[in-house]
């Protein structure tokens, strides 16, 4: 599913009880997930259970085309992530709008745009928690809540195998797009990552093709090495930031630390629309309050801006 140089990965699992682990976007199930099971001897309607990694639209908002289609089908996804699902503008207004910034403002063009990519409202049947089991196929799964890209962010882990599928959970060093691609808690993700590098895993299965590897499943040796750099990658992030402020000598909004992490990692500032990218800016406000944890950083209030503490 291309988008902007990187695609979205969804998951179908066959056998007696078919399941979906993701939607993709508005118009992948026509587009891409319907007639693949078309194709491959697969009726859409036989689906059993859609379960969503997390929210987020490149994921959660091809939820409505199926539920229209297919009532019977049942839709999961961990219980702290059901809001924004059930009502996408609340995704809006409770995340992206907060975002506000001098080199951050929402056009109505850009707003429009972001909100009809959300898609549109789908009832969730199956709130998941951590250790809840999911029967996919002849497999069962164990969800392993996983926060840190969102609060609900979930994998699910087929332990007779040693297969994880990700979602965004673990994102090693961002995609060609976004080079910190999107994490809202710095904390939180980097106790999932030490968390899943405790387990047995033989293949990963994400849901982006993350840097330096160029797919999505990610197997063998690989799989250590890819949580590994994604935990390094936040330190190096945090490095950077705090590398940007030593040498600027005063306060700074997180517009410029977010120009600064792009110009040092690569990536895609924004298109014409948006100022800049807001999932580089909700990154770096989020390694900026790990900072503030760790007491390496402080907010300014009079210069409205950060520094090193």
């Amino acid at each position: 599913m291309p988008q902007l140089d990187i695609y979205v990965a969804v998951y179908l699992i066959s056998g007696p009880r078919i399941a979906l682990i993701d939607s993709g976007e508005a118009s992948s199930p026509s587009r891409y997930i319907f007639p693949y099971m078309n194709q491959n001897a697969l009726r859409p309607e036989d689906i059993s259970i859609l379960v969503n990694t997390h929210s987020h639209p490149d994921h959660a908002a091809g939820d409505f085309e199926i539920r229209e289609r297919f009532p019977t089908i049942r839709i999961a996804a961990h219980k702290s992530e059901v809001p924004f699902i059930e009502d996408p503008q609340s995704l809006w207004n409770g995340f992206v709008a907060k975002l506000k910034s001098p080199f951050y403002g929402w056009t109505e063009v850009g707003k429009r745009l972001f909100i009809a990519e959300m898609g549109k409202p789908s009832k969730v049947d199956i709130q998941l928690v951590d250790k809840s089991v999911v029967m996919a196929g002849d497999r069962e799964l164990e969800v392993l809540h996983t926060p840190g890209h969102s609060p609900g962010s979930i994998c699910l882990y087929d332990r007779s195998d040693g297969i994880l599928i990700t979602g965004d959970s673990v994102q090693c060093r961002g995609t060609r797009v976004d080079p910190c691609a999107l994490i809202s808690d710095v904390t939180a993700y980097v106790a999932s990552l030490q968390r899943l590098r405790q387990m047995n895993i033989s293949l990963l299965l994400t849901g982006h093709p993350y840097q330096p590897f160029e797919d999505a499943l990610i197997s063998g040796k690989d799989v250590n090495n890819f949580i590994d750099q994604s935990l390094n990658y936040t330190e190096e992030m945090e490095a950077a930031i705090l590398e940007f402020l030593k040498q600027s000598g005063g306060p700074q909004n997180v517009g410029e630390i977010g120009k600064y992490v792009v110009t040092k990692f690569g990536g895609i500032l924004a298109p014409s629309s948006f100022p800049i990218n807001f999932t580089i800016i909700n990154t770096v406000g989020g390694h900026l309050n790990s900072l503030l944890l760790k007491k390496k950083v402080e907010y300014n209030r009079v210069q409205d801006g950060w520094e090193i503490r």
